[in-house]
């Protein structure tokens, strides 16, 4: 959609096609509710892939490492969703939905890992 609105002032009247859309960044791509809930399941789970090696590899044991963790997980999906993406979540279910998606899977993976 922006990227139609860019053309359209630059003077062409030019729609994005559906090729032009995939390659926009992910910031500016239209999010439907399904990808979106898709996209934090994934991010979750390689952030809990990321984390569990390191905490694995390195002497982190204990409740205050898992702690850390649960708060790092919401934190990146926090700011996935509202910084980055820049989404409203009201629009998506509100952040119960949003920070719910693929929580616990991830915590069973990320303590599996570790």
């Amino acid at each position: 959609m922006a990227l139609a609105q860019r053309r359209k002032g630059s003077g062409t009247d030019v729609t994005a096609s559906k090729n032009d859309k995939q390659h926009l960044p992910l910031c500016e791509q239209e999010w439907d509710s399904e990808r979106l809930l898709d996209a934090i399941h994934w991010l979750r789970h390689a952030l809990s892939l990321v984390c569990g090696l390191i905490w694995g590899i390195f002497p982190f044991t204990g409740l205050p490492f898992l702690f850390g963790y649960v708060a790092l997980n919401c934190i990146a999906v926090l700011l996935f969703y509202r910084g980055y993406l820049d989404l409203d979540p009201d629009e998506y279910g509100g952040h119960a939905i949003l920070q719910g998606e693929g929580f616990m899977a991830s915590i069973a993976l990320f303590v599996l890992i570790w």
